[in-house]
């Protein structure tokens, strides 16, 4: 990527503003010193108004992670119902949304959750101008979080006049309808003096059902393990179609004894469940049980709603000073409908329970049982409602100014964030045990929990378990209940910045900037007693408390080396340092240095070396163990189980990873072909003492291969059954990535290619190519590139091109976003417990249009115009085996979608 190409700046007539020359373009983000922008040796990327009108976006996540460096961790499709549902976080390199740092005019914006993050969802993007994305290490110009690289959004903040936008989207089949209204003003007042900036908007979306919505989800796609692998010819791990829950249905499935494969109708009547070849929880085919897959009930995108706004206010009270103040507000809410309750062969029913159908009984008589196991998907006892509520506020305020010729700015900013979520229709699983638990009262003949009869004033509702529907209102009133959760993060900021000239070489200037900075942030969760306890079947989010505060000095020079010698008409060199003194974990130093030369006005090549880090967030410290239930797959006996997840903090040992970071580059604008850029930039990117969770399947995974200080994280009863998986935040051994990024552009008039033809043609192109994503611990060495698994792809190339036509008041966009072929294990060994019945992954390609027509369009710059955008052009569903849960980050779930609008500017 290239601080000398502008993305979206060079779109066509009266609907974009004309480039500015790629190569004297000032990008300030690639460094503090902003008359050195161009020239800055860290590559850097612009993203335009312009790419967020052609592409109808709701929000500036949308269109970012469109970008081949980034990959959508974060979105509300692919994270629809879990913690963080709705929410859009930016990912740069496949490194974790907690290494790319988002800055608001080059200042820090207060987290939205503990990770440090922070929601796109909540910048209205009408009042964003551009984004420039660095794509490399840049913390020592920026501080801690900057390890993969650094969005800076950058406001309108001259807007003269009224903007706005209204839309309106909907899928192909109906869903996914969404909503966007947004509006901005900006006008100057006392002469000139001053300028005030205000806007917003709102939008909000339906959402998409569960997999069955779609037909790719309706052949109900997974996988499951074969814990006879070693014997019975097929492989350990089986990925297939019509995989459905084996030891579950909606009205009940006795799962052991001689009784086994008896299943309930509704009404409770029994009949013998036809069932397909089973592994584990799990079976392939059969009869019965269509629609009772893992994910059925939980959507696949999460709807909500959003409000964001901002203003800001500058006035220069001299001609050599000035001040502003700046407000923001975003509320963002999302409601989506999450899995059922189940259990799968867990429920022991015994042969007093007088619910229990009379040949049932007369059956265990027969058969000398006092009791089975029972499975159950509790489709009766309602979905699982979450909803989350995040809303944050914001306030800066800032002095700027000039001495001579530097200049200086101050500012003091205060944030806080509030989030509130509720996991409602939660089992709690108490009153669940006791309610399954039914007898006959011999006092009175009624039917009763077994435990009140030992405990008459307990309340506890007896529930009918045998078919679908029994359970009484009452009785899932007393099982259900709502965990609740608030949170409030809160970041205090105080800087100040000078740069200028120090002193003058035969070359130029050397310019130096300096800075000083102190940062403050807390957090406290609060949840209710239930969930503290750990009572809910899940979520159960537990209470967190901690601060920390830091200081920080930094400093950075531009020094020109040589003008206008032979093959040199520029070199360049810019260095940049920074410490750091965490109250947590200490002091750390952090440092760049890079060059660029320009061989002639064609021609630049740029080279940078830093060191980066990222220091242990708020959640990574103080977050309390936190419990879910969830399926991996055990590799000791290769079968599918649910095992307990332990998340926690480490507030004691927790170290600032340390990232080495090489970039290197050219650009290549040819005099012999206007209109034309290239950038190719190499990346490689060293962390070491990686923060994070590995997870409770990797860490299964790597226990069993033979990391021995992973295995104690692991809990096994005295039979050798999987209890449970701790997962704290741990200082890793290592992780690393390496690759390339091209990025290229062409704008030229079509009659510079064949006279008679009109207006003008733009082609764009960004590709990012991933050599290596390595983490590496005492279990070995696990490189992703190019392994699409678990949600977690990162395919070897992704690029994304486009190809625009413009003729007066008409333009038309093509774009095409390819996703390379892969492997679903890399590491994958047939004949092992990881082999599988096929590896491969085909490569997918996504086309979107869309078309504008300018109704009204004057040289003044108003304009009134329509718009309509089809994306995913083709329906391309996800390639198989891929699913409701692991789709990931690049696949589309919703298919083909449609947006039309309208936009003016007055």
């Amino acid at each position: 990527m290239t601080s000398g190409l502008a993305l979206g700046l060079s779109a066509g007539a009266a609907m974009a503003q004309e480039a500015a020359d790629p190569l004297d373009q000032v990008v300030v983000t690639a460094s503090r010193i902003g008359s050195i922008g161009a020239s800055a040796p860290t590559p850097t990327t612009v993203v335009g108004e312009v790419d967020l009108e052609r592409r109808a976006a709701v929000n500036i996540a949308e269109v970012l992670n469109e970008v081949p460096s980034f990959r959508s961790t974060s979105t509300p499709t692919t994270n629809p119902f879990l913690a963080g549902y709705g929410q859009n976080y930016l990912d740069l390199r496949s490194l974790g949304i907690t290494r790319t740092l988002v800055l608001i005019d080059g200042r820090r914006h207060v987290p939205t959750s503990d990770t440090g993050t922070v929601d796109l969802n909540l910048v209205p993007s009408i009042l964003v101008s551009r984004m420039e994305v660095v794509t490399g290490g840049a913390s020592a110009a920026w501080g801690s979080d900057a390890v993969a690289g650094v969005v800076n959004i950058r406001l309108k903040k001259n807007l003269q006049g009224l903007e706005g936008e209204v839309q309106y989207g909907e899928s192909e089949r109906g869903d996914d309808i969404t909503r966007k209204i947004a509006l901005a003003a900006g006008a100057g007042f006392a002469g000139g003096r001053g300028h005030i900036l205000v806007g917003g908007e709102y939008n909000d979306g339906e959402g998409v059902g569960d997999q069955y919505t779609r037909a790719w989800g309706r052949e109900e796609r997974n996988s499951v393990g074969n814990t006879g692998w070693r014997t019975n010819g097929l492989p350990a791990i089986i990925y297939g179609q019509g995989v459905r829950f084996a030891g579950a249905t909606n009205g009940g499935l006795i799962t052991s004894g001689p009784l086994a494969g008896t299943a309930f109708a509704p009404g409770g009547a029994p009949f013998q469940f036809s069932g397909g070849q089973t592994f584990g929880v799990y079976m392939l085919g059969g009869r019965d049980n269509y629609g009772l897959s893992p994910g059925k009930g939980a959507m696949i995108k999460a709807p909500g709603e959003r409000f964001a706004a901002l203003s800001h206010v500058s006035f220069d009270v001299s001609e050599k000073l000035s001040l502003f103040v700046e407000g923001s507000y975003g509320k963002a809410s999302y409601e989506p409908v999450g899995p059922v309750s189940r259990d799968l062969g867990n429920i022991t029913v015994r042969n007093d329970n007088p619910y229990l159908p009379a040949s049932i009984r007369n059956a265990m008589q027969a058969n000398g049982l006092t009791s089975f196991s029972m499975g159950r998907q509790n489709e009766d006892l309602g979905h699982i409602r979450p909803l989350a509520r995040n809303e944050t506020a914001r306030v800066v305020f800032g002095l700027n100014g000039k001495l001579g010729r530097w200049s200086w700015d101050a500012y003091y900013q205060y944030g806080k964030n509030d989030y509130h979520t509720e996991y409602r229709n939660n089992r709690i699983e108490a009153n669940w045990r006791l309610a399954i638990d039914p007898v006959i009262n011999p006092a009175n003949g009624q039917i009763v929990c077994r435990s009140t009869l030992t405990n008459p004033g307990n309340g506890c509702v007896p529930l009918n378990l045998f078919g679908n529907g029994a359970p009484s209102p009452e009785a899932i009133r007393y099982v259900m209940g709502t965990m609740v959760a608030d949170q409030r993060t809160e970041q205090q900021v105080a800087a100040v910045n000078v740069e200028g000239p120090a002193f003058a070489t035969w070359a130029g200037d050397v310019v130096v900037a300096a800075g000083f900075e102190y940062r403050d942030e807390s957090i406290g969760r609060v949840v209710d007693p239930l969930a503290l306890a750990r009572g809910y079947n899940v979520g159960n989010w537990q209470p967190i408390k901690g601060d920390y505060h830091l200081s920080e000095f930094y400093g950075e020079v531009s020094a020109p080396l040589a003008r206008d010698l032979p093959l040199i008409k520029a070199l360049d060199l810019n260095g940049a340092i920074r410490r750091t003194d965490y109250s947590t974990s200490g002091a750390v130093t952090t440092w760049k240095l890079g060059a660029t030369l320009d061989v002639n006005d064609d021609l630049r090549f740029r080279v940078a070396r830093s060191r980066d880090i990222r220091a242990p967030n708020l959640a990574e410290m103080f977050t309390t163990t936190a419990s879910m239930i969830v399926g991996v797959v055990d590799p000791v006996t290769g079968g599918s189980v649910f095992a307990t997840v332990l998340t926690q903090g480490n507030p004691t040992s927790l170290r600032p990873e340390k990232a080495d970071t090489w970039t290197a580059g050219m650009v290549y604008r040819p005099s012999w072909l206007k209109g034309f850029s290239l950038s190719l930039d190499y990346f490689d990117i060293q962390i070491a003492g990686q923060i994070a969770t590995l997870g409770g399947q990797l860490i299964l995974d790597r226990c069993f291969a033979g990391a021995a200080d992973l295995c104690a994280l692991v809990e096994r009863s005295p039979a050798g059954a999987l209890l449970s998986v701790r997962n704290p935040q741990l200082n890793l051994n290592a992780l690393y990535t390496s690759g390339v990024d091209i990025e290229a552009s062409y704008r030229t008039p079509l009659s510079a290619l064949y006279r008679p033809a009109p207006g003008n043609m733009t082609l764009r192109f960004m590709g990012t190519y991933l050599r290596e994503l390595v983490t590496v611990d005492s279990g070995g060495r696990a490189d992703r590139a190019g392994q699409y698994t678990n949600g977690a792809s990162t395919p070897d190339w992704v690029w994304n091109g486009s190809l625009t036509y413009d003729l007066g008041p008409f333009s038309a966009t093509v774009q095409g976003r390819y996703l390379s072929a892969g492997k679903l294990n890399n590491r994958m060994v047939p004949g092992t417990a990881t082999g599988a019945n096929l590896n491969d992954v085909k490569s997918t390609f996504y086309t979107n249009l869309t078309a504008t027509y300018d109704i009204v369009s004057k040289a003044s710059g108003r304009r009134v115009q329509i718009f309509g955008v089809v994306n995913n052009a083709f329906d391309v569903s996800p390639p198989f085996p891929f699913g409701v849960f692991d789709s990931g980050p690049y696949f589309d779930v919703v298919g083909r979608a449609y947006r039309v609008g309208m936009r003016f500017k007055y």
